[in-house]
């Protein structure tokens, strides 16, 4: 069986949150930046995160969920 990080549904799931998460930031016309300090992570994880490169802690996305005035569910594909 292949390592967990090369499992192809999950490097799906993780491009489809980042893309739902990314919209909604734009949509709400937000930077990157100051979504990860309102929530309180690096500019940079926020970034891997959007783009499908890193797995988002369930804490992490129930935090940019509220701050983007959304449920967990709207990121998720």
């Amino acid at each position: 069986m292949p390592p967990q990080d090369h499992v192809p549904w999950r490097s799906d799931l993780h491009r489809q949150v980042g893309e739902r998460l990314r919209a909604r930031r734009l949509w709400c016309n937000r930077t990157q930046e100051s979504l990860a300090e309102q929530v309180g992570i690096s500019r940079d994880t926020l970034q891997r995160i959007e783009a499908g490169r890193s797995d988002a802690r369930i804490s992490h996305l129930a935090d940019l969920a509220h701050a983007l005035d959304c449920e967990v569910r709207d990121l998720l594909p």
